[in-house]
């Protein structure tokens, strides 16, 4: 799992969040795909031999969402 996180480290235009379940990302669908490709990869440079990978896309377009976003928007909702 550090390694994976290693090479988010390292991408350009990918804003990330570690979670107890996983990681999300953040960013143009085509830098994503290509970190979770890279992410997907580190483990078998350390010699693992098998490597189980799942990616959920969420892609709305008819308006701009963040991460943050969505934590501030249910927030909003606890607080009424």
């Amino acid at each position: 799992m550090a390694g994976c996180l290693s090479v988010l480290q390292g991408a350009e235009g990918i804003t990330w969040q570690l979670t107890p379940m996983g990681t999300i990302l953040e960013g143009e669908l085509d830098q994503v795909l290509k970190a979770a490709r890279h992410m997907h990869e580190q483990p078998f440079t350390a010699g693992i031999q098998r490597v189980v990978t799942t990616i959920r896309i969420d892609d709305r377009r008819d308006r701009e969402l963040t991460m943050n976003g969505k934590v501030e928007a249910v927030k909003t909702r606890l607080e009424k």
